[in-house]
């Protein structure tokens, strides 16, 4: 295993279980209120994670925010349209 990988070990698996977790509760949870829950934290939580991570290791840059709010967007647009 690399040295990076090592590094962030435990950053990676914590975004890991996160996605692991709502996934979990989109299949189990009935309500669709909780389901559109889920999907609004993770849809936070990630461009949280990849703008600590990137201004840890300074490299953040407004490209790279703007591609962590780019790509949770769209995945959050996709996953509503999915369960609705």
């Amino acid at each position: 295993m690399s040295k990076y990988l090592l590094k962030h070990a435990f950053e990676y698996i914590l975004m890991i279980l996160i996605f692991i977790t709502t996934l979990a509760a989109l299949f189990i949870l009935d309500d669709p209120h909780l389901k559109r829950t889920a999907i609004f934290a993770v849809s936070a939580l990630y461009p949280l994670w990849g703008i600590i991570h990137h201004w840890q290791e300074k490299n953040l840059t407004k490209e790279t925010i703007f591609e962590y709010l780019a790509f949770s967007g769209l995945i959050l647009w996709i996953l509503l349209v999915t369960i609705s």
